[in-house]
């Protein structure tokens, strides 16, 4: 994770990590996009609803955000931040967290690299890695709506890990 914030896994290194990430790119990076933000212009951002293009089903809406990020994130605590988890229980358990903190969508933009981010992270304070780079964006965005509409986690867990060579990719 570089120089970016110290890893709590909650909502605070959340919007600490979107901010390292997008602080030279977003005004609101590190804010969730259902909060109010005045903008340098004046323009109030507010961006309760979101929905992405080809997909029948929207993320969460309003203070669902903070709702929902709370019961995940004491979820994870709940579960030792998956650090008694073997490579196959990381990688279902990671698959499912993955998932729904996609569908909470917490972030207007940058969500997607956030997400890997954290999951990164994560894994790495369990004892695993994770390589996104073996996964095209294109199939990165198929298994996420497919998990969001359905919840299909076979999807993720197929484009996740490359359980031959021993690692989460």
């Amino acid at each position: 994770m570089g120089l970016g914030p110290e890893p709590t896994f909650d909502e605070n290194f959340l919007k600490a990590l979107h901010r390292h990430l997008f602080q030279d790119v977003f005004e609101w990076a590190g804010h969730f996009r259902n909060e109010e933000f005045k903008l340098s212009d004046g323009t109030i951002a507010h961006a309760p609803a979101m929905r992405k293009m080809g997909s029948a089903h929207g993320f969460a809406i309003g203070n669902q955000i903070s709702l929902e990020l709370n019961a995940l994130m004491t979820q994870l605590k709940g579960n030792d931040y998956l650090k008694h988890c073997d490579r196959i229980e990381f990688a279902s358990e990671a698959a499912h967290f993955f998932a729904r903190l996609n569908w909470i969508h917490p972030f207007r933009e940058g969500n997607g690299r956030t997400q890997r981010e954290f999951m990164t992270g994560l894994a790495a304070e369990a004892g695993h890695k994770i390589d996104f780079s073996v996964i095209s964006a294109e199939r990165m965005t198929v298994v996420s709506i497919a998990a969001n509409e359905g919840s299909d986690m076979g999807a993720i867990l197929i484009a996740g890990c490359d359980l031959e060579a021993g690692r989460l990719a």
